[in-house]
């Protein structure tokens, strides 16, 4: 279980200050799949930075196996991070000198003594429908693939925490049925799995529907 306790977080733009999140709290159970929902500028992205270990909040706590991660030195939350987070970026981050292979198998190289890189790569790849794009670049890739080299890239650690943000934004439907089923068959595996979504589909198929207005938790739904 993954516990928000009274997050908050505002960023300053010239002379006005920006609230992010406002005392956000919830409980995020794992074996469990939440979708995100609401307007740009909401808070969304945010909880999810924040969740993964890569923005600090300034006040509140993310509480992960009895502790807080922002009271974690840096090392230990960058250990947290590469053995327990799979992050899909919307905007991607692909490495564009790397092929597809060694971005997907990126967290595995971060990771020391990680066992059969290859054989775990061969499998995210062929979960995304990539198997026949592993030695090309992603220049070479149109959005929609690069998209699913992405997740292919998240899932291949083994993450106990998948964090998503639009992952099914720029494919189409037979694709965003696939990444559904990813993510679902992870979330059945007894990952915690949350996604920032402005796909209907994908929403509405979630076991929890989490809506953020203001950076506020506004309400909670589920199937």
């Amino acid at each position: 279980m993954l516990e928000l306790d009274h997050l908050n977080k505002s960023y300053t733009k010239g002379s006005a200050e920006i609230r992010a999140l406002a005392d956000l709290s919830c409980e995020l159970k794992a074996g469990t799949f939440y979708a995100v929902y609401g307007a740009s500028g909401a808070g969304k992205s945010t909880m999810l930075m924040i969740i993964g270990g890569m923005l600090r909040p300034d006040s509140g706590a993310v509480v992960h196996g009895g502790k807080n991660i922002y009271g974690l030195s840096s090392k230990a939350r960058n250990d947290f991070r590469k053995r327990t987070i799979g992050f899909v970026f919307q905007k991607f981050h692909l490495m564009p000198y790397l092929t597809v292979a060694q971005n997907i198998r990126m967290p595995l190289s971060l990771r020391k003594g990680s066992a059969a890189a290859q054989e775990k790569t061969a499998a995210a790849a062929a979960r995304v429908g990539l198997s026949d794009r592993l030695s090309h670049y992603p220049h070479e890739l149109s959005v929609g693939q690069q998209q699913r080299v992405a997740i292919a890239r998240a899932l291949v650690g083994d993450p106990q925490i998948i964090l998503a943000d639009e992952p099914t934004g720029n494919l189409d439907e037979a694709n965003q049925r696939m990444v559904a089923a990813c993510l679902h068959e992870e979330a059945d595996r007894g990952k915690l799995v949350v996604a920032v979504t402005h796909e209907s589909a994908l929403y509405n198929s979630a076991h929890h529907r989490l809506q953020i207005a203001d950076g506020r938790l506004m309400g909670q739904g589920g199937t």
